[in-house]
C-alpha cells in the first residue's frame, strides 16, 4: 500500500507525463515515422544538455569571479541572463539543426508537433519526474503536495511553449532570422519567469508569466498549422539521415 509521499509523487509524474503522451499516442498511432520524430525531440533536449559542463568551465575559467564582482544585487539576476543565453542558444540551436537535417521531422504539422512533445517530454522525464522519484524513493524526503502539483503544471506549460518553438524553427528552416527570434524568446521566457521569483519571492508571478508565454505559443502554433502546407519530403534520405544522431 502506497504512502501519502508516494501516492502524491506518482500523481505529480502522471499529470507532468500523461497529457503529452497520450496526444502523441493520438496523433501517431501506428505510424513508426511519428514516434521517430518524437523520440528524435526527446533526445534533442538531451543533448542540449552538453551546455552544462561547458557552462561550468567558463564558470571556473572566469565567469564566476566576474558575477560575484557585479555586486549581491546584480549577481543573481547576470548569473540567470547568463544561463538562459546559453539555454536559448544551445537548445534552439540543437532544435534548429535537427529539424533543418532530418526532412521527416518536418514532413507536416503533425511530425512538427510529435517533434515539440518528444522534445518536452524528455524534459519532463529528466528534469522533473525522475527527480521526484529519486527524491522520495531513494533520499526518503517528504515533498509538499502544493510543491509537486505546481511543479507537474509547469510541465506542461513548458511542453505547450516547446511546441511552439518547434513550429518557429520551422519557419527558420526557410528565414533564418527565425533561429534568432527563437532564441531570444527562449532566452526572454528563462530569464524573466527566474527573474520574478527572484524579485518577488511569489512562483505565482512566475507561473501566470510562463502560462501566458505558453498561450501565446500554442495559439502561434495552432495558427501556422492552419494555415503552412506541409514541406516536400525526400523520404529516400531519412535512413541515412536518422543515422547520423
Amino acid at each position: 500500500m502506497f504512502s501519502y509521499d508516494l501516492s502524491i509523487v506518482w500523481v505529480g509524474i502522471l499529470i507532468a507525463l500523461i497529457p503529452a503522451f497520450a496526444l502523441s499516442i493520438y496523433l501517431a498511432r501506428r505510424m513508426k515515422s511519428m514516434w521517430l520524430v518524437f523520440i528524435v525531440g526527446a533526445i534533442g533536449w538531451t543533448v542540449a544538455l552538453i551546455r552544462g559542463p561547458i557552462l561550468q568551465e567558463l564558470a571556473k575559467a572566469f565567469l564566476r569571479s566576474w558575477i560575484l564582482s557585479t555586486g549581491a544585487m546584480a549577481a543573481p539576476y547576470i548569473s540567470t541572463a547568463i544561463n538562459s543565453l546559453f539555454a536559448g542558444v544551445f537548445e534552439e540551436g540543437i532544435r534548429y539543426g535537427l529539424v533543418k537535417k532530418i526532412k521527416r521531422a518536418r514532413a507536416d504539422s503533425r511530425h512538427v508537433l510529435l517533434f515539440g512533445l518528444g522534445w518536452g517530454f524528455g524534459e519532463a522525464v529528466l528534469i522533473y519526474a525522475l527527480p521526484v522519484f529519486s527524491d522520495v524513493y531513494l533520499r526518503g524526503l517528504s515533498l509538499p503536495f502544493t510543491s509537486v502539483l505546481l511543479g507537474a503544471l509547469e510541465r506542461n506549460m513548458a511542453i505547450a511553449i516547446h511546441v511552439g518553438m518547434t513550429f518557429m524553427i520551422l519557419q527558420a528552416v526557410t528565414d533564418v532570422r527565425y533561429l534568432f527570434i527563437a532564441i531570444g524568446v527562449h532566452f526572454t521566457v528563462d530569464f524573466v519567469g527566474v527573474s520574478l521569483y527572484i524579485s518577488t519571492g511569489n512562483v505565482w508571478t512566475t507561473y501566470i508569466t510562463v502560462l501566458t508565454i505558453a498561450l501565446i505559443l500554442a495559439e502561434y502554433a495552432r495558427r501556422l498549422i492552419k494555415a503552412k502546407k506541409p514541406i516536400e519530403t525526400d523520404y529516400t534520405a531519412i535512413p541515412k539521415q536518422l543515422g547520423q544522431y
